[in-house]
C-alpha cells in the first residue's frame, strides 16, 4: 500500500537519517529573503549552519531570479519597519494616557492610581523605544553594500540551476498551469490572484516573459527535471510558504509536505526520499544534527520570522486589548510591555502593540501572518495554568510552556460534544500517533468546548467527567487532562486531573 500511496507516508526513522546524511538540500527564495528579516546573532548562527551544510546544496534557476528581483523590496521594507515601531512607540504612552483619563479612573474608587500605571507603562516604554531605534539602525539601506547578498553568493556558487533557455521552454513548464490551478493541484494555486492585476502580472528576465501567478510551478517543475536529469534520490526542500498548496493541513495543524507533492516528485523524478521543512525547523534539525552552537534566542528568533504553515504559530501573541482589560491585567503590564519590547528587538515588522477602545475588542491572539488562531481569553486560560506558553512551530502539539526543568506540550482539543470526549479512543490514540512523531515528552490535554451546554453543569456529569479523565491520563501517560468550556469570552474549568 505504501508504494502506492506514498505521499500519505513520512519517511521512515532510518529514510531520515540518509535524508540528512546524503540528500540534496533545496531552499525557496522567501528562505533566502528571510536573512535579511534575521537579527544579526540569528542570521550569523544561520549562516554558520548553512556553511556547514553548503557541499549538497542547489536551487531551481527560478528560486535565484526571485531573490534578486525581491531583495530591495525587502531591505526597504524591514527598514521602514523598524522606522514605524519607532514612531509607534514614541507615541504609544500619549495614546494610552488619553484613553485613561477618558475613563476617569482616580474617580471609580477603583484603589488604582493612573499616574502610577502610566509611569510604569513609561518604564517599560522608553526602553520599547530605545530597542525600536537600535533596531532601526542595524537594517541595511537599499543603496548600501550588501554582506548579506555576498555570503548568499559564496553559499550558492556553481549551485544554481539553468535559466529557461527561450520563451517555448519557459512555455513548457507551465502549459498546464490553468488547468493545474483550477483542480487545485500544488503547488501554486494559492497565487492564482497575483494574474488578476494586469500592470503587475507579468515580468520581464532575459527577454523571457514571466507570470507571476506560476512561480511556484516554475520553481517546481525546475527541481524536478534537476532530480530527473540527475538521479537524484533524496531531496528535502526547506520553504517559507506556509500555504495550503505547499502543506498537507489537518485538524488546525501541519501533517507534512502536501501528498500531491510527494507523489508528483516521486512519480516523475524517481525520488525515494522527499521531505520538507520550515526555516526554523530546518534550523533546529541541523544545529542538533551537527552539534552547531546555537542559541536559544537565535532559535526563537527564527521561528517568529518563519511564516511556514503551521508553521506561523510560533511567536509571542501580540492582543488587541482596551484600557478596560489593560486595568484588569494591570499586574502583569510591565512584564508584557518588556516581552513586546524584545520581541520588536527581534521582528518589529510583525509584532506590534495595538490599543483599541472597549467596542473594537477582538480579543484575538494574530500570529505573523495575522491569522487569528485563538481567543486570547483561551491564551490567558493556559498561561495562568501553565505560565510561558508560546505557540509550537512543529505540527505538534499545539502550545509548549517552556520550564527550567523540562518543556511541556500541551494539545487542545476542540469538542461540542463532551460527552463523545467519555468515549472517543480514536481521538486519543490519534493524539499519541502525532505525540510519538512529533513531541515524545510529556503531554497534557485541554478539552475545551465552544458550546454551553446546561447538562455540563449536573452534578453526576461532571463526577463522571472527574473519573474518566483519570483513567484516561492514566491510560495514555498524560501528564494531566482539563476540561474547559468557553462562552461569552470566557473559560470556565469544568474537571482536571
Amino acid at each position: 500500500m505504501k508504494k502506492s500511496f506514498s505521499g500519505f507516508y513520512a519517511p521512515s526513522q532510518a529514510e531520515f537519517e540518509k535524508l540528512w546524511d546524503e540528500g540534496t538540500i533545496i531552499f525557496d527564495a522567501n528562505v533566502l529573503l528571510d536573512l535579511y528579516r534575521y537579527p544579526k546573532n540569528a542570521r550569523d548562527e544561520f549562516i554558520a549552519v548553512l556553511e556547514k551544510l553548503s557541499a549538497r546544496f542547489w536551487i531551481p534557476h527560478h528560486v535565484a531570479l526571485e531573490f534578486q528581483r525581491n531583495r530591495l523590496t525587502v531591505i526597504a521594507g524591514e527598514k521602514k519597519s523598524t522606522e514605524d515601531a519607532y514612531k509607534f512607540a514614541s507615541t504609544l504612552i500619549a495614546n494610552v494616557k488619553s484613553k485613561i483619563d477618558e475613563l476617569q479612573i482616580d474617580k471609580r474608587g477603583l484603589n488604582i492610581s493612573a499616574e502610577r500605571l502610566i509611569n510604569s507603562l513609561n518604564e517599560a516604554n522608553i526602553q520599547f523605544i530605545e530597542a525600536a531605534k537600535a533596531a532601526h539602525d542595524q537594517q541595511l539601506e537599499v543603496s548600501s553594500s550588501d554582506p548579506i547578498r555576498e555570503k548568499i553568493d559564496d553559499l550558492f556558487a556553481e549551485k544554481v540551476g539553468p535559466c529557461p533557455a527561450n520563451q517555448e521552454e519557459l512555455i513548457r513548464l507551465t502549459h498546464d498551469g490553468e488547468g493545474r490551478y483550477a483542480s487545485k493541484i500544488p503547488p501554486g494555486y494559492k497565487d492564482d490572484a497575483k494574474g488578476k492585476n494586469p500592470s503587475d502580472a507579468t515580468f520581464i528576465f532575459n527577454k523571457l516573459k514571466y507570470e507571476r501567478k506560476f512561480g511556484d510551478l516554475i520553481f517546481w517543475r525546475q527541481l524536478i527535471n534537476y532530480a530527473k536529469e540527475n538521479n537524484v534520490k533524496s531531496i528535502m526542500l526547506v520553504t517559507a510558504d506556509g500555504k495550503d498548496d505547499w502543506w498537507q493541513n489537518e485538524f488546525g495543524r501541519t501533517i507534512g509536505p502536501h501528498p500531491e507533492l510527494t507523489h508528483e516528485i516521486m512519480s516523475e523524478a524517481n525520488v525515494e526520499i522527499f521531505w520538507m521543512y520550515s526555516p526554523s525547523q530546518f534550523f533546529k534539525h541541523a544545529s542538533t544534527r551537527l552539534d552547531a552552537k546555537v542559541s536559544d534566542s537565535s532559535v526563537k528568533e527564527i521561528e517568529d520570522i518563519s511564516l511556514t504553515a503551521v508553521e506561523n504559530l510560533s511567536n509571542i501573541p501580540t492582543a488587541t486589548i482596551s484600557p478596560q482589560e489593560m486595568l484588569k491585567f494591570s499586574g502583569d503590564l510591565s512584564k508584557w510591555m518588556w516581552k513586546t519590547r524584545k520581541t520588536v528587538t527581534q521582528n518589529p515588522k510583525r509584532e506590534q502593540l495595538h490599543w483599541y477602545h472597549e467596542d473594537d475588542l477582538t480579543d484575538s491572539i494574530v500570529t505573523t501572518n495575522s491569522e487569528k488562531i485563538s481567543h486570547f481569553k483561551t491564551y490567558m486560560f493556559l498561561e495562568k495554568i501553565f505560565g510561558n506558553i508560546r505557540f509550537n512551530e512543529e505540527p505538534f502539539p499545539k502550545f509548549v510552556s517552556f520550564n527550567k526543568s523540562r518543556d511541556l506540550g500541551i494539545e487542545i482539543i476542540l469538542k461540542d460534544d463532551l460527552f463523545g470526549l467519555l468515549y472517543d479512543e480514536d481521538t486519543h490514540n490519534q493524539i499519541n500517533t502525532m505525540r510519538k512523531q512529533f513531541w515524545g515528552d510529556k503531554l497534557s490535554i485541554v478539552f475545551l468546548a465552544e458550546k454551553n451546554h446546561a447538562e455540563y453543569r449536573n452534578k453526576s456529569f461532571l463526577s463522571l467527567l472527574e473519573e474518566e479523565i483519570n483513567s484516561i491520563a492514566e491510560r495514555h501517560d498524560y501528564a494531566s487532562i482539563l476540561v474547559a468550556i468557553k462562552y461569552d469570552s470566557q473559560i470556565e474549568l469544568l474537571a482536571s486531573t
